[in-house]
This record gives C-alpha cells, sequence and structure tokens, in this order.
C-alpha cells in the first residue's frame, strides 16, 4: 500500500520535470547559435577588410585615390557576397600615399532581436616601386 501512495505522487512527475527544463534548454541552445553567429559574423568581416586592403595595397598610388577607393570597397563587398554571415554592412576606405584603410561596421546574423555590432579595420602600406638608388 506504501507503494501504491509513492507512485501516485510521483505520476507526471517526469512530464513537469520536462515542461520546466525544455524551455531553459532551448534558451540555452538559441544563446549558443546567437554567439555562435556573432563569432562567425566578426570573422567573416575582418576577412573582408584585410581583402579590401590587400586589394587598395596592389594598386598603391598609381591609379589614383577614387580608383583605390572603389577597388577597396568592391573586394570587401565581392568577399561578404561570397561567404554571407553579416546582416548590414557599411564600409569606409581611405588611402594616403603611403597606407591604405579599409574599414566595416556591420550586424551579424541573429536568433534573437538584439544584437551587436562588429566593427572590423584593416590597412597596409602601398607598395610601389622603389629605384635602388633611392633606396
Amino acid at each position: 500500500m506504501h507503494h501504491a501512495l509513492r507512485r501516485q505522487r510521483e505520476d507526471g512527475a517526469l512530464a513537469t520535470e520536462a515542461a520546466l527544463l525544455l524551455p531553459l534548454l532551448f534558451i540555452v541552445m538559441f544563446l549558443i547559435v546567437h554567439f555562435s553567429l556573432f563569432l562567425w559574423g566578426s570573422m567573416v568581416a575582418e576577412q573582408a577588410v584585410q581583402s579590401g586592403a590587400r586589394a587598395m595595397t596592389v594598386l598603391g598610388s598609381d591609379t589614383g585615390g577614387g580608383a583605390v577607393n572603389d577597388a577597396g570597397r568592391d573586394a570587401t563587398l565581392a568577399f561578404l557576397t561570397s561567404v554571407g554571415g553579416l546582416q548590414t554592412a557599411e564600409i569606409t576606405t581611405a588611402s594616403t600615399a603611403d597606407t591604405v584603410t579599409v574599414t566595416l561596421v556591420g550586424q551579424p546574423a541573429r536568433v534573437f532581436p538584439w544584437t551587436w555590432t562588429i566593427e572590423a579595420t584593416a590597412s597596409g602600406p602601398v607598395e610601389r616601386f622603389i629605384p635602388a638608388d633611392q633606396r
């Protein structure tokens, strides 16, 4: 008789525990996915600006500032388009006679309504030929 009463008190305990724990488990899983999308977006942004800066350094100052900046923006955008990972991206480029810089500010894909802003910057020296007597 004692076992029958004990079993009746425990009937439905598993369903109650599952009803309480499954929502928490889903929230934790979605938070992991959300954070993973942020990390993926950060890596994509970093690689994209490096790609843009590489394109700009090769052109150097031979083609003029406008063409150099356009090449950096185009290379960054081409990388973002081919790989994905960011929902929004604002690309700015700057070049001087000696250095080039590409900056990207964007937002990664997300699971929850809130998100973080990702900012990545890459710069490098302009590649140019220097005659032996000027080195």
